[in-house]
């Protein structure tokens, strides 16, 4: 995921330095790329979480972008200010093999 990101940050970098793309477009381009390694990596360790600690019924994680994020405005230097947030029942545990508290899930 390293590589594939910074490569596509190298090359937006490219499009703004030879002026091919409007660095408005480029600010856009590094949030979608952030965005997508943000999913991509959060379906990951999601997948192998569940394995090991199951799941929390009726529950779920957001993940809210801030600053430049949230203002889908990232330039080459941003980094990323996030906020996680869950809906899981207080005092509830996992279904998992080794169940955790909400907290300590999230």
């Amino acid at each position: 995921m390293r590589r594939a990101v910074n490569e596509r940050r190298f090359a937006l970098g490219v499009q703004l330095i030879d002026r091919h793309r409007d660095p408005l477009e480029v600010t856009e381009g590094y949030a979608r790329v952030a965005e997508g390694a943000l999913v991509a990596l959060g379906e990951a360790a999601a997948a192998e979480f569940e394995t090991t600690h199951g799941v929390f019924p009726n529950s779920e994680l957001v993940v809210l972008g801030l600053g430049r994020l949230g203002g889908y405005s990232l330039t080459q230097a941003s980094d990323l200010d996030l906020i996680y947030l869950d809906n899981a029942t207080p005092g509830g545990a996992s279904d998992g093999a080794k169940p955790l508290g909400p907290n300590d899930y999230f």
